[in-house]
């Protein structure tokens, strides 16, 4: 009777470290689809929204070029992933943080406000209307690199232009 009871326990505890594997290994996964995601909002910043014109490269506030305000600092701001999406798609009445959901304020209520509740308030839109997946690969950016990350330091510009970009040295 103990061989069955050690064989059972056995087979119980691989069962347990198969299960355990497998959960490392979907957070691996899960990892990865992360990254991807963020690096892929990255392209959003940089790109295809032109985020880096008014809140700069490292998200500190530093416009880029002229004729663009300069945006908040969201190294130094706490917000969570609903309240960036909605920002993002809405942007921010009574300030340059233009919308960049071409449905902000027609079918698609923002704040709880509707065009004609947000009236002369209501924010420009932006160059470009994203996908909800380009604001999820957005807010995922945001949320890695970005939000509430304090000063930028040498190891941020690093991480953002690469090793080898002489502009890194300033810092």
């Amino acid at each position: 009777m103990g061989d069955v009871r050690r064989s059972g326990l056995l087979a119980a505890l691989a069962t347990a470290a198969m299960v355990a594997a497998s959960g490392s290994w979907a957070a691996e996964i899960e990892g990865a689809a992360a990254l991807a995601d963020a690096e892929a909002g990255k392209r959003v910043w940089n790109q295809t929204a032109g985020c880096v014109r008014c809140h700069g490269w490292a998200g500190d506030g530093t416009a880029e070029g002229p004729g663009f305000p300069a945006g908040a600092n969201l190294r130094k701001v706490v917000l969570d992933a609903t309240a960036l999406k909605e920002i993002i798609r809405c942007g921010v009445p009574g300030s340059g943080m233009p919308s960049f959901s071409r449905n902000a304020y027609g079918t698609m209520a923002c704040f709880g406000m509707t065009a004609a509740q947000v009236g002369q308030q209501k924010p420009p839109a932006g160059e470009v209307s994203l996908a909800d997946t380009q604001v999820d690969n957005l807010v995922a950016y945001l949320l890695a690199k970005v939000m509430n990350r304090g000063a930028v330091t040498k190891e941020v510009c690093i991480d953002y232009y690469g090793p080898t970009n002489a502009f890194c040295n300033r810092y």
